[in-house]
């Protein structure tokens, strides 16, 4: 699933972030980021932050 589509023409490719990737759950597709937070509940504060392309599985 990783790749863009070979549909895309090259004005497409550059209304679209060609770095995102795409990847499938619970049978549809999702096509961008994906945002990880660690936060700390007790004292409200963010610990970690981090941005992956949508096909990085994980917390």
């Amino acid at each position: 699933m990783g790749d863009n589509p070979e549909a895309w023409g090259d004005n497409k490719r550059r209304q679209k972030d060609v770095e995102a990737r795409w990847t499938m759950k619970h049978g549809k597709t999702h096509y961008g980021y994906k945002n990880h937070i660690s936060i700390d509940r007790k004292h409200k504060v963010i610990r970690k932050y981090a941005i992956t392309s949508d096909e990085v599985r994980g917390s």
